[in-house]
């Protein structure tokens, strides 16, 4: 045994140009080929181990940024200013006002009961909404004939604060989009806009 031990360190050191002491030091020295292998592999990871270790690393890091940034956006989005925008302004912008389209949008001529009903949910004059009592029904100087002019006669009347309002349909607009908005337009006794705006009911 001794004289295999001994062929074997040579082997394994001497061959690689190593004096005894440094393949001690380093764990090459052995007393058997199998006790040898052991230690090598103890004290030198694999390759594919180092890439493997390396890829669950990144895989936690981008795993631990997504978590933060989606517990960040979810704080912001669930913040009281936040929803309010996004659920009931965002639904009543992007869109010039058209006479044309608005009348369009409320008509459902030639269109079966179901697909009238599709039409009027989908909220096909909500984004026209900001832009029209922003630069067109303006409260304190629009009349009621200029009003009915550019919408057309009154669909129904709803009651805001106690006074009755002509009102339009929207479709379903805001919020989660399960109940039907309507736009307002109320008048003071001279027949000038006193007050406007978007209600869901």
């Amino acid at each position: 045994m001794t004289n295999i031990s001994f062929l074997y360190r040579n082997l394994t050191c001497g061959n690689l140009r190593r004096r005894p002491e440094t393949c001690a030091l380093r764990g090459f020295i052995a007393n058997s080929p199998l006790e040898h292998e052991t230690r090598w592999l103890a004290s030198r990871p694999l390759p594919w181990a180092k890439r493997f270790a390396g890829t669950v690393w990144l895989t936690v890091k981008v795993l631990i940024s997504i978590a933060a940034i989606s517990f960040l956006l979810l704080q912001i989005m669930s913040s009281k200013p936040v929803m309010m925008f996004f659920m009931h302004e965002l639904p009543f912008r992007g869109q010039i006002f058209d006479p044309q389209q608005w009348s369009d949008a409320g008509s459902c001529a030639g269109l079966s009961d179901w697909q009238c009903a599709a039409k009027q949910g989908s909220c096909p004059r909500g984004q026209m909404v900001r832009n029209l009592l922003r630069k067109c029904v303006l409260v304190a100087d629009t009349t009621r004939d200029t009003e009915i002019a550019l919408l057309g006669a009154k669909e129904y009347d709803v009651v805001i604060h106690g006074t009755s309002c002509d009102a339009y349909r929207l479709g379903m607009c805001s919020g989660l989009r399960i109940d039907y908005d309507s736009l307002y337009v109320c008048y003071a006794e001279d027949d000038v806009v006193s007050a406007t705006g978007h209600i869901q009911h």
